[in-house]
């Protein structure tokens, strides 16, 4: 059971990192690689799931530009913020790559907003994704 519960972690923990990744990407437009070498010198090989979050920065890549769009105008009438924008485009990915069944994405999206964005964005972020994830 231990074994479960630390492959949990490491989603967990890797899904986190994905969501800080695209927040810089957004900020700063930096390379995937260069992101996951920074990400290799600061966590630990065995907290993180690399190939995980490799093929998800490498689709948010490609991607870019369509989400952008989408979720920019699912949000035409709202002030979004970077971390919001960045929890949305990790649903969009995931819907993507279609591996994770929409509500464990979901449910994933609200956990992150709660950890990582202001105490009220989950609902929203809740609306949004599951929006966005039907387009």
């Amino acid at each position: 059971m231990s074994k479960n519960l630390s492959k949990h972690k490491i989603v967990v923990k890797t899904r986190e990192c994905i969501v800080q990744a695209i927040y810089q990407i957004f900020m700063e437009d930096t390379i995937v690689s260069d992101l996951i070498d920074q990400f290799r010198a600061e966590v630990n090989e065995k907290k993180i799931d690399y190939q995980f979050m490799k093929k998800r920065l490498d689709n948010f890549e490609e991607n870019k530009v369509d989400f952008t769009v989408l979720i920019e105008n699912e949000n035409s009438n709202e002030q979004l913020q970077v971390i919001d924008k960045s929890i949305l485009a990790y649903a969009l990915v995931e819907k993507n790559i279609n591996e994770i069944p929409k509500e464990v994405v979901i449910d994933e999206c609200i956990r992150l907003a709660k950890k990582f964005s202001n105490e009220k964005a989950y609902k929203y972020v809740n609306a949004k994704a599951d929006i966005l994830y039907d387009l």
